[in-house]
């Protein structure tokens, strides 16, 4: 087995230390091949740190806007009554629809804050991937009888996969926590258009003094206008042969 040096690279804080190929190993490789694990590595690199740019603008917190108030009705009929039931069942309403957006809002803000974390996971994944890449290119390069030393680096790629399956399932629960949040959202704009489609109800009286009495004919012109029941009249004039 080809004997190899491994360059350790200590991250920030108490991480543990990273395994990069050594230089003068990877220079051994022809240029082309280089050329092409790298550049792969790199546009994969562009497009996750796009994604993280994205999920860091999507997880700062939104502001909450305060429910409008009920607008004041005066006192004094009925219909101010209806008014003032239906400004407060509106008020409620809308005040139901902004609770629950602002919990969605918080909601969105934690699943994007989960997804930061799982897109640095996956770029710290990338790195030790991209590091093994290297490695089995300078195996493959070498001639029959010479082997290079990739146990390291995929023993350290399994070590950044399993905090990465850890975010993926952050990510996937916080997911749910989200839909959960925009379904009661949704449910409190649809309750808050039926109210206010409905409008306030009619108010009703109780008072038997301003109902329609029955009407009975007084004079000889009211009495010929109204209708007639002949097939039920014993005094109506009978139709011949019948």
């Amino acid at each position: 087995m080809r004997a190899i040096g491994i360059v350790l690279v200590a991250l920030v804080g108490c991480a543990p230390a990273f395994t990069t190929v050594p230089t003068e190993d990877w220079q051994g490789v022809a240029p082309a091949k280089r050329a092409a694990v790298d550049n792969a590595y790199n546009k994969q690199l562009a497009d996750l740190q796009q994604e993280l740019r994205v999920a860091n603008a999507a997880a700062m917190p939104k502001v909450h806007l305060a429910a409008a108030k009920a607008q004041t009705v005066a006192p004094g009929d009925t219909w101010a009554d209806a008014m003032k039931r239906y400004e407060h069942e509106r008020t409620d309403a809308r005040e139901q629809i902004d609770t629950a957006t602002f919990e969605w809002q918080q909601a969105q803000v934690r699943y994007q804050h989960e997804r930061v974390a799982l897109i640095q996971r996956e770029i710290e994944e990338l790195r030790a991937a991209h590091e093994l890449d290297r490695a089995r290119t300078i195996d493959r390069s070498l001639v029959e009888s010479e082997t290079y030393d990739t146990a390291a680096y995929r023993g350290q790629l399994a070590s950044f996969q399993k905090p990465r399956f850890a975010a993926e399932h952050r990510v996937d629960a916080a997911r749910v926590e989200l839909q959960r949040a925009a379904g009661k959202m949704t449910q409190a704009k649809e309750t808050y258009a039926s109210i206010v489609r409905s409008g306030p109800l009619a108010p009703t009286s109780g008072d038997d003094s301003l109902k329609l009495t029955t009407f009975t004919p007084t004079t000889r012109y009211a009495a010929a206008r109204q209708p007639k029941h002949y097939l039920n009249d014993p005094s109506a004039p009978r139709i011949a042969g019948k």
